[in-house]
């Protein structure tokens, strides 16, 4: 499970708690011109408009034994000549937390880059800022060391703790998202899919 955006614009991600799964936002070559499933590519933006997409306010885990990137963002080498835009325009305010006991190094793959097959494996945050300026300033990585940060794992209850949440910043959500999530005007920004009480 997790969240994965293929060949499209503007998907805007907000307050998500995603347990063991990854968020992966991709774009291939595939376009209306030529093909011969026309109706599919066509429903959706052309090969450079796959852009314009936010990821905010969300909290990422991998325990000890998810041995997978948290996120990804992947287009094929062929287009890195052609394509060198990201495909996200905001990135912030999110929480990448991993077991203490996880020795799995890459916290995200990255596209475009001038790596080989134009993408770059990401273990620290600040690397990612170099290839997205203006990211994840406020963001936070954890590697959990028995910290109580969930209410309670156990039980499945993936509520921030009280004294975790309030560590954490968020950003104010879009007037349209706060109603779509029946939030209140004044309501205080938290990240993930559970709101404090």
């Amino acid at each position: 499970n997790g969240i994965m955006a293929l060949n499209s614009c503007n998907v805007h991600v907000y307050q998500n708690t995603l347990i063991n799964s990854s968020v992966g936002f991709n774009r291939d070559g595939r376009s209306a011109v030529g093909d011969h499933f026309g109706w599919h590519p066509a429903t959706g933006p052309d090969v450079k408009e796959r852009i314009g997409h936010v990821f905010v306010n969300n909290i990422l885990y991998a325990d000890k034994d998810y041995k997978k990137p948290l996120m990804s963002l992947w287009q094929p080498a062929a287009l890195c000549d052609s394509i060198k835009e990201s495909p996200l325009k905001q990135m912030d305010y999110n929480v990448y937390i991993k077991d203490s006991k996880n020795n799995f190094r890459q916290l995200m793959l990255w596209s475009p880059a001038k790596e080989k097959n134009c993408q770059q494996a990401i273990e620290l945050l600040v690397d990612m800022q170099k290839l997205f300026a203006g990211s994840s300033a406020n963001s936070k990585v954890i590697i959990d060391k028995n910290l109580a940060i969930f209410k309670s794992k156990e039980l499945g209850n993936y509520q921030l703790s009280n004294n975790f949440g309030k560590s954490i910043k968020a950003l104010k959500l879009p007037l349209d998202i706060q109603k779509l999530l029946k939030l209140s005007a004044n309501y205080s920004p938290y990240v993930g899919a559970y709101q404090p009480k």
